[in-house]
């Protein structure tokens, strides 16, 4: 028996499920700490490679600033919201 890890398993972190369809991909950082700040979001478009998230006021008002995802987890994410 060897002591390398499995190429193929998940790694800490990693927002990629192992087999797609086996979970949902996590939630951006960013998106995550607006939320946690007392701030709601909704995703405004995505497309083949980005994603446009809306980061919008505690009252889910007025936006504050859009965030792009370009990271391809991310992407499938926004995809799924």
């Amino acid at each position: 028996m060897s002591d390398e890890a499995d190429p193929r398993a998940p790694h800490p972190g990693d927002a990629t499920p192992a087999h797609p369809g086996d979970a949902t991909p996590a939630q951006p950082e960013a998106v995550e700490r607006w939320e946690t700040a007392g701030g709601t979001w909704r995703v405004a478009s995505v497309g083949e490679g980005s994603a446009v998230v809306e980061l919008l006021r505690c009252d889910g008002g007025e936006c504050v600033e859009l965030l792009r995802l370009t990271e391809p987890a991310e992407v499938r994410w926004a995809r799924v919201q």
